[in-house]
């Protein structure tokens, strides 16, 4: 059944979307959709909050194809929503589902951020202490949780170095970190210790912070990866929205 939203969602919805619009770096779209009523709205009762996003761009260059935000009841200051403003006087839960594009991680691997952190890494060679530079880093998002890495590499010792390796993300600790499963590698100079510092900067495009706006915590339920595409589903809790 259509739902038709009356004057009060429209303005609650219009508010959201400005606070959250005000937050990013880039947004294509964003709709927030509010569900209640005049007298639970006096009360301040909400039933729920859906927002949903298209090309999100929230911090550190890194896009998201899509957002999509649906949160359980919540409960609000009635004397300022009447005004537009939303303040949540109990946190929210909600889940949370993100879409990132093989194209777009590939963008951010390039971005100026990860490219200069990307410049400035040691590794330990044979006991000694080696800057190394990541000249080109490259992903390909496969079928059954599987990426396919490329990079080119120079050190003191290696000028331009190529490796490939087939890796698989693994959630731990009840989704507080990602691990890498090397399923594959090869590559001349190819070392364990190079490999996991270059994962571990791969693993911080995934680092659910990157999405986290002010107020507002996710926490990992699930990780996959299709032909193109790595899907992303958390836990969130809104202990605020972003003021406008």
């Amino acid at each position: 059944m259509n739902h038709d939203p009356d004057l009060g969602e429209q303005l609650l919805d219009k508010a959201a979307e400005l606070a959250l619009t005000s937050q990013l770096d880039e947004v294509e779209e964003i709709e927030v959709d509010i569900r209640t009523n005049p007298l639970q709205l006096v009360q301040g009762q909400v039933d729920s909050v859906k927002i949903q996003g298209q090309g999100l761009v929230i911090q550190q260059e890194l896009r998201a194809e899509s957002v999509d935000i649906q949160t359980d009841a919540v409960f609000i200051n009635p004397l300022k929503a009447v005004t537009g403003d939303i303040e949540l006087n109990k946190t929210a839960c909600a889940r949370t589902q993100v879409i990132l594009t093989e194209a777009d991680l590939n963008r951010a691997l390039q971005s100026d951020y990860l490219r200069n952190k990307l410049n400035q890494l040691e590794v330990e060679v044979d006991g000694e202490i080696v800057p190394i530079d990541i000249q080109h880093v490259s992903l390909q998002l496969l079928s059954d949780n599987r990426i396919d890495l490329n990079a080119i590499i120079s050190t003191d010792h290696a000028e331009g170095s190529e490796f490939h390796a087939m890796i698989k993300p693994i959630l731990k600790d009840n989704g507080q970190r990602i691990e890498i499963e090397i399923l594959s590698a090869e590559g001349q100079g190819l070392s364990l210790t190079l490999l996991t510092v270059l994962f571990q900067n791969l693993i911080e495009l995934l680092d659910l912070r990157n999405f986290e706006l002010g107020g507002i915590s996710l926490k990992l339920k699930e990780l996959e990866t299709d032909e193109g595409r790595l899907l992303i589903r958390a836990d969130t809790t809104i202990a605020k929205l972003p003021p406008m």
